[in-house]
C-alpha cells in the first residue's frame, strides 16, 4: 500500500502554522482540532518544518510557562523528511522510525497535500494484514477462485463468500498497487 491509500481513507486536510505564531496559539488549535501536529509554512506556502505536541512539551520542560509565548520557529522541528503519494507504507514507517518522528508531510508536484502520522501508517498496515489473513482463511477453507482473474470468482454461497470475495478484490488491488511501486 502507498501513502495515497492512507490519504484516500483519512483525507487531505492539513493544519498549518506560521513561524511567527506563538506556541500557545498552536497548542489551542491542536486541542480544538483534536490533532497532534501542524505543518509550519512561510507566507508563500514553503514548507519549513512541523510542530507537534511533543515539541511543545519539550519547550515547556525547557522554558516553563514562558514557552507558550515563544514563536513556533523557536520550537519547531526543522529536520524534515517528506513522502509522496507513491511512498509505500513500509518506506514511510521506516523513515519515521529512523528519524524518530511521528508526522510526515506529503508532497505532490512540490505542493503540500497531506500529513500522515505514524498511527495512520500502523493502522493501514494492520488493515492490510487483516485483509491478507481473511483472504488466506477463505482460501484454506476451500473457497475456489480463478487465479488468472484479477477479481475472484468464488464458488458456494452465503455471506462468508461475499466477505472473502471482497477481501480478495482488495488484496488483488493492493498487490497490483504494490507492484507499481
Amino acid at each position: 500500500m502507498t501513502v495515497a491509500a492512507i490519504l484516500k481513507h483519512k483525507g487531505c486536510e492539513v493544519f498549518t502554522a506560521r513561524p511567527t505564531d506563538t506556541i500557545g496559539e498552536v497548542a489551542r488549535n491542536l486541542s480544538a482540532q483534536r490533532i497532534g501536529a501542524v505543518v509550519v509554512i512561510d507566507s508563500v506556502g514553503q514548507l519549513l518544518g512541523t510542530l507537534s505536541e511533543r515539541d511543545i512539551v519539550n519547550a515547556l520542560a525547557t522554558n516553563g510557562a514562558w514557552a507558550l509565548e515563544m514563536s513556533v520557529a523557536q520550537a519547531m522541528c526543522r529536520t524534515l523528511k517528506t513522502a509522496t503519494l507513491h511512498t509505500t507504507t513500509g518506506e514511510a514507517l521506516a523513515m519515521m522510525a529512523a528519524g524518530h518522528f511521528r508526522y510526515l508531510p506529503v508532497i505532490d508536484r512540490g505542493a503540500l497535500i497531506g500529513l500522515i502520522s505514524i498511527g495512520d501508517v500502523v493502522k493501514n498496515r494492520i488493515m492490510q494484514h487483516e485483509i491478507e489473513v481473511d483472504t488466506l482463511r477463505a482460501y484454506v477453507s476451500g473457497a475456489d477462485y480463478a487465479v488468472t482473474s484479477p477479481i475472484a470468482s468464488w464458488s458456494g454461497n452465503g455471506e462468508d463468500n461475499d466477505k472473502a470475495s471482497e477481501s480478495y478484490r482488495v488484496l488483488a488491488s493492493t498487490m497490483a498497487d504494490a507492484s507499481l511501486d
